[in-house]
């Protein structure tokens, strides 16, 4: 088939590309026979050329013969090989080893290598002064590995261009890959080339000061290591190692050339210290770069990575996988004309959709780095059995606690426990004093990409009662969702923005009391939606029957004791209309990471409209806020997060539909809620909470010194919560019913210490000050 298909495109290729020769070879060591992983071969006549890969091997494609290659490995002797018409096309290349001899003591002070980063930071700033633009052909391989076998292979051909004024742009011209998943673990496109002698490097969403930065003295220090020699050429091999931190730096060693003090090579790797943000968990990679004189510049030829890394998206548990990349440069055309259409879009990686369509130029065999054996055996296999994200890298045995927490699109299903699939089921599981030991299974069906179903059903040992739930969720448009949805279950009654139901079970199992209240339900729903670019909104219609229980079980072996009675509620019919609009960011309950939004929503029960048994107007807003205020330029800034509720009502509001700030679950605190209030929310007619945390990170343990701590990532973070909620006789359907209020405005102060000793959890300390106490707490670090 690919033999077919080759020569179907060599029938639409030009004479002139069909001139073309491909040359083939390998690089070794003289003396040793090792194999020389990117050497730098150029073509001379056209200044194109490759690198080798992992064992020595090279592709180069040149217009016509005879042709000159240059050979190029630091440390030996650069070689010139002839490629005749009637000769070779391969080529087996010895590169003979260069010792450098001084001829005399060499001393270096103390500052020897300092004073030469000072002169290679000067010549770069000259020699950048006029360089305006540039344009050059890349390539990019990178391979994921499991344990056992290479997972993913993706290959791009790309134009780079780049604009003194305007940035950097690559246009992705040609494609192929076994899977695109790379791209939910968040890994950088693969047209995207770092440049480790830029000023600034961006890797992984964070901005590393560059090595030869102006300031680079200031923020890393430099030691000679050796000396090398390159033809007739002196080179030093220098340590860097960062001097404080509070910025993102790297560690490693850099190549200098004495007699132009220009960067050859650099091999670093991202600080000990640095932190990078979600989803990445470990990034314990290499990066290896070398540099070529291009003109009066020195610009890069390939850039290799290599190393561990950890990626787990939404925190499904994925194990670490092994990441390589490997990328090079070719045809560089410094300060001409750059063409206009990459710069029209604000996008710094985009496609050329007709040329990868076309994708000839892997056919060809141009601009590649050859696999390796292993290498394109894996190609080959996952070409015709390509593997999955869940299958190359299948979660732990827990879907993680990041992502337990699944926000149903409507509040009064309140927040939803994920559990993970069994068969492609979800079990349905807990336990509280209605219902006893709740059991159920539930699976959804996606019958198109617009439109999918679920289905759940359950039975408790409780309260007996066969229950249900269906919803079928259809998407039009870009941003449009349809939804109806059937319930027939148990429900809390003081319904909790922050914990899922399925979370309450572990106190209640564990002898610490019930958070909620019960009572049963009968409900269905239809709700319209659609998200703008910059505001999304839900009008949804409600038909509810509520009736109270009175279903009491006991605490589970070895605690044996009695639940507190649930309170009755005031059962009937309700009928309401309800609105969201809201703006920033979509809201997750336990969301992982900084949230910025505001929402507001009303909801509006009429019975001389609507029918029911209730008349009310509930109006509520939501804010959250995220600020970076310390440290700015450290990998991971220090921050101000802020979440505030506030709701009030109009007519009767019935027990089911107060206003909630919550508690904590007994010793489990979560921020959002007060972790001075245990086993129980506040509940109102009308209610105000402000909550606030200050993230210092690592920061004051680095100010003491104590690296055991920093080492661990464990941070300090400073938090507050205050609120009240109030109970208007007159606005309370019951009467009769004592809600849990809050007389008087509740403030509490504390310190969690985050990434405890290396581990996800947070341990809280607050004191109210209201009612003076002090209360421990554990918690997830990156849950906000």
């Amino acid at each position: 088939m690919r033999t077919s298909l080759l020569l179907f495109v060599l029938l639409l290729v030009p004479a002139a590309a069909r001139g073309q020769e491909l040359l083939r070879g390998s690089v070794r060591d003289a003396e040793t026979g090792a194999a020389l992983a990117a050497a730098h071969v150029v073509d001379e006549a056209t200044g194109r050329g490759t690198i080798t890969n992992a064992e020595g091997r090279f592709e180069l494609v040149v217009p016509a013969l005879p042709a000159v290659l240059r050979v190029r490995y630091i440390g030996h002797r650069t070689e010139r090989v002839v490629a005749e018409a009637d000769g070779p096309r391969t080529f087996e290349i010895a590169l003979v080893p260069v010792v450098y001899e001084l001829g005399e003591v060499f001393v270096a002070g103390a500052d020897f290598a300092e004073n030469v980063m000072r002169k290679v930071i000067e010549r770069k700033q000259a020699r950048r002064a006029t360089l305006q633009a540039y344009q050059a052909r890349g390539f990019t391989r990178i391979t994921l590995e499991n344990d056992a076998r290479i997972a993913l292979v993706s290959e791009t051909v790309f134009d780079a261009y780049w604009d003194r004024a305007e940035g950097p742009r690559e246009v992705i011209r040609s494609r192929r890959e076994t899977s695109d998943f790379y791209r939910r673990l968040g890994i950088e496109p693969a047209g995207y080339v770092a440049n480790l002698y830029d000023d600034f490097v961006e890797i992984q969403g964070l901005r590393f000061i560059g090595p030869t930065h102006p300031d680079a003295l200031d923020h890393y220090q430099f030691s000679l290591a050796a000396r090398r020699g390159l033809d007739d050429q002196l080179v030093y091999d220098l340590y860097l190692a960062p001097k404080t931190g509070l910025e993102a730096t790297f560690i490693g060693r850099l190549s200098i050339l004495d007699s132009t003090y220009a960067l050859l090579e650099a091999e670093v790797r991202p600080a000990r210290h640095v932190v990078f943000p979600p989803p990445v968990q470990a990034w314990e990679v290499f990066y290896r770069q070398q540099f070529a004189q291009v003109d009066a510049f020195w610009l890069p030829v390939d850039l290799r990575l290599d190393g561990a890394i950890r990626v787990d998206p939404g925190g499904l548990g994925y194990p670490p996988a092994t990441f390589r990349q490997v990328s090079r440069f070719s045809g560089y055309e410094v300060n001409g004309p750059l063409p206009a259409a990459p710069y029209v879009q604000a996008r710094r990686v985009s496609v050329d959709s007709a040329s990868v369509r076309g994708d000839d130029l892997f056919l060809l065999g141009r601009f590649i780095v050859p696999m390796t054996p292993r290498e394109a055996e894996a190609f080959e296999a996952l070409r015709f059995a390509d593997v999955t994200l869940e299958q190359a890298f299948p979660p732990g045995g827990r879907r993680g606690l990041f992502a337990a927490f699944e926000a149903r699109r409507h509040e009064a299903d309140g927040p939803q426990f994920a559990w993970p699939l069994i068969l492609g089921y979800e079990p349905w599981l807990r336990f509280n004093r209605v219902d006893g030991l709740f059991t159920g299974i539930g699976k959804t069906f996606p019958f198109s990409e617009n439109l999918a179903v679920e289905l759940r059903a359950a039975q408790a040992s409780g309260l007996r009662r066969v229950r249900f739930l269906g919803r079928g969720t259809f998407r039009w448009g870009r941003g449009g969702t349809l939804e109806a949805r059937y319930a027939r279950d148990t429900a809390p009654r003081n319904a909790s923005a922050l914990y899922p139901v399925s979370l309450a079970s572990v106190p209640a199992l564990l002898g610490q009391g019930d958070y909620f209240d019960y009572l049963w339900t009968e409900r269905a729903a239809l709700g319209l939606g659609y998200a703008f670019p910059l505001i999304r909104f839900r009008v949804e219609g409600r038909l509810e029957q509520h009736a109270s229980v009175e279903r009491e079980v006991t605490h589970p072996w070895p605690f044996r004791a009695t639940f507190p009675p649930n309170p009755p509620v005031e059962d009937g019919r309700l009928r309401a209309l309800a609105l969201a609009v809201a703006a920033g960011d979509d809201y997750r309950p336990l969301r992982t990471g900084p949230l910025r939004r505001a929402e507001v929503r009303v909801e509006h029960a009429d019975p001389g409209l609507f029918g029911g048994d209730f008349g009310f107007t509930r109006y509520q807003l939501f804010f959250d806020g995220h600020l970076r205020t310390l440290f700015r330029g450290r990998p991971r800034p220090a921050g101000l997060l802020v979440r505030a509720f506030a709701g009030t009502a109009r007519g009767k509001l019935p027990p089911q539909r107060l206003g909630v700030l919550d508690g904590s679950l007994g010793p489990l605190t979560a921020f959002g809620g007060f972790r001075s209030l245990r086993g129980q929310p506040y509940e109102g007619t009308r209610y105000l909470g402000v909550f606030w945390e200050h993230d210092f990170t690592t920061a004051p343990f680095e100010a003491l010194g104590l690296r055991a701590l920093v080492d661990r990532g464990t941070g300090l973070r400073l938090f507050g919560g205050h609120g009240r909620t109030w109970i208007d006789p007159d606005r309370l359907a019951a009467p009769a019913f004592t809600p849990r209020r809050c007389d008087g405005f509740h403030h509490e102060l504390g310190l969690s210490l985050t990434d405890f000793w290396g581990t996800p959890f947070r341990l809280d300390v607050a004191y109210r000050l209201d009612a003076p106490g002090l209360f421990v707490g554990l918690g997830l670090s990156r849950l906000f």
